[in-house]
């Protein structure tokens, strides 16, 4: 979870996501100006070379012309000097909202009617697909004044992931990625593949969990384990689960790659506790964790914030599966094996709440 989404959780009723990320995109902007302006070079819109200033500003309100319902607010607003004449680039951000009544319209008469600027560039950047009529937009505008651009966040995730990384940029790629500001929403020829071996791949899943790891899985814990429901796969996972207590859970099942799709899943065990946890429980929990992390091929997340899941797991990738010839088989026998795992850690923690609690079936809202 990127320090963006951490605070974010904050404030979450409080906080529009799309002024939220505008700020992020605002000051990094303003920290890496040539960001900007190689972005709008390759696009073509730009040409960088005459630039002596430029100057950002958030949420930049525009009272309402005289044939105007209502008052306007630029979500960013780039002023470019030359020295000698100023340009503006406004960018308006949707996530996950579309545009409001006449919103670029509005804007792009904003803009012409401006005699302060040279030129007015208009940019529309959305997550979701929301075509837009040129034509429309800049109907009757003087020629040339106001130029309309529209973009997808995707295409700016993937140009900023050929930079030079710094921390900053990393927290932004991921808090993207987390936003699901990454995808085209187009099927590539990969995906068509996938979606023709959906069917075999669940029933891969199903017969890798089968009856033999859900009675080893209930020998050991004392609870009868529940397989995942399809939306977990939103989380890159499809597990069965056990939930000794309301506030912490065991699962076992497959791992997807959430980056670019080139790596292989995995087979993995995981512990996880809810940050809603009494502090006695959690700090027994963590505690333990803490122990377990140590353990050989075990890795910790969150075991030093209160605000976040945390948790421990351990995970095979099934290219180790792939030599054999039966991977059912293969995959089901690194099952049991890191159940057994949990047997050890059972008995190392007697201590812990491993009374069972059959009426709980929700899923954590961490996304490792």
């Amino acid at each position: 979870m990127t320090i963006f989404r951490r605070l974010l959780s904050l404030y979450p009723e409080t906080v529009p996501l799309e002024d939220y990320f505008t700020e992020i995109i605002a000051h990094l902007f303003s920290i890496q100006p040539e960001l900007f302006l190689s972005w709008f070079e390759q696009l073509g819109i730009l040409d960088q070379q005459s630039l002596v200033d430029i100057r950002i500003v958030t949420q930049h309100s525009m009272d309402a012309l005289e044939h105007h319902e209502f008052s306007s607010r630029f979500d960013l607003l780039i002023e470019l000097d030359d020295g000698i004449q100023v340009d503006w680039v406004v960018i308006e951000s949707k996530l996950g909202s579309t545009e409001g009544p006449n919103q670029l319209r509005r804007y792009a008469e904003h803009l012409a009617n401006n005699s302060a600027i040279r030129h007015g560039i208009l940019v529309f950047i959305t997550r979701d697909y929301e075509p837009k009529n040129r034509e429309i937009i800049l109907d009757n505008l003087p020629l040339n004044r106001v130029i309309f651009v529209q973009l997808r966040w995707n295409d700016f995730y993937h140009f900023l992931r050929r930079q030079q990384s710094s921390a900053f940029i990393k927290e932004v790629l991921g808090f993207m990625k987390e936003l699901q500001m990454n995808h085209s929403n187009q099927f590539t020829a990969t995906d068509i593949v996938a979606l023709s071996g959906l069917k075999k791949v669940y029933g891969l899943m199903q017969a890798t969990l089968n009856e033999e790891v859900k009675s080893r899985f209930k020998e050991i814990t004392g609870i009868n384990p529940l397989l995942t429901d399809v939306n977990q796969l939103q989380n890159n996972r499809y597990f069965l689960w056990a939930w000794p207590t309301p506030d912490w859970w065991i699962g076992i099942g497959f791992s997807f790659a959430s980056d670019e799709g080139n790596e292989y899943p995995t087979v993995r065990l995981q512990l996880e506790v809810s940050t809603r946890a009494k502090p006695m429980s959690r700090h027994q929990i963590i505690e333990a964790m803490r122990a377990i992390a140590n353990r050989a091929e075990w890795r910790s997340y969150n075991l030093s914030t209160t605000r976040a899941w945390s948790g421990v797991l351990r995970e095979h990738s099934l290219r180790t599966v792939l030599g054999s010839d039966d991977h059912v088989i293969g995959t089901r026998k690194i099952c049991l094996a890191l159940l057994e795992e949990v047997r050890e850690i059972k008995q190392q923690f007697l201590y812990l709440p491993w009374t069972a609690n059959t009426a709980r079936t929700g899923v954590s809202e961490e996304t490792e």
